[in-house]
């Protein structure tokens, strides 16, 4: 049986993917509303990674300290901004954004150290 989704608008109600869903007011994460996110310019970044003009969003709960307008998903669960790196919504300590590499699935590194799914 289906659940409803409380305080949305239907009329402008839209699935955009990854859990997400908006209408002319609101987003929604898995039915449940996005607190602090602007549906205006609402844009999935990739693999649960969301962001609107101001705030970046990780299945469906904002991530502290991330900058929207330089955020963008880098694969395997890691993204970054123009002052760090992020693993599956969490900010990985000293990890530097401007030396990110990808290596594989699990690991990367930066000028100084090397991680291993976010740690």
């Amino acid at each position: 049986m289906g659940k409803k989704v409380d305080g949305a608008y239907s009329n402008s109600f839209q699935a955009i993917g990854d859990g997400y869903a908006k209408d002319n007011f609101n987003v929604f994460y898995m039915d449940k509303k996005v607190d602090g996110a602007y549906s205006n310019s609402f844009q999935l970044v990739g693999n649960g990674y969301a962001k609107d003009n101001f705030n970046v969003f990780y299945i469906g709960k904002k991530i502290a300290n991330a900058y929207a307008n330089s955020f963008k998903y880098v694969g395997n669960g890691y993204a970054t901004d123009n002052t760090g790196v992020f693993y599956m919504g969490i900010k990985i300590d000293g990890a530097y954004s401007s030396s990110f590499r990808l290596i594989d699935s699990a690991y990367i590194n930066d000028y100084s150290d090397a991680y291993c799914m976010g740690k």
